[in-house]
């Protein structure tokens, strides 16, 4: 599956503590998350993930930001022979 070229804003608010992720990849093989953008309005609550990845492989995520996430990137588990490269976090 490709993934490319959105814009994300994650809930602000009273709804803010959820936990919230931006694009979330899980057992993908061979994805492509590719320039988008997260916003999380926070830089302290860890309950908000950019872009999160668990048991993927082959993957790329490439030139994505995350702006103002708890975690602009998370992987979690084993994901193996992802590439990842060109990415920022504000």
């Amino acid at each position: 599956p490709e993934v490319n070229c959105n814009v994300i804003e994650l809930e602000r608010g009273a709804e803010a503590a959820k936990r919230s992720t931006g694009i979330e990849m899980e057992g993908c093989v061979s994805a492509i998350v590719s320039q988008n953008s997260i916003n999380g309005y926070t830089t302290s609550n860890i309950n908000r993930r950019g872009i999160a990845s668990t048991l993927s492989t082959n993957s790329l995520i490439a030139c994505n930001l995350a702006d103002s996430t708890g975690y602009g990137f998370y992987f979690n588990s084993d994901n193996l022979f992802n590439s990842f490269r060109g990415n920022k976090m504000i």
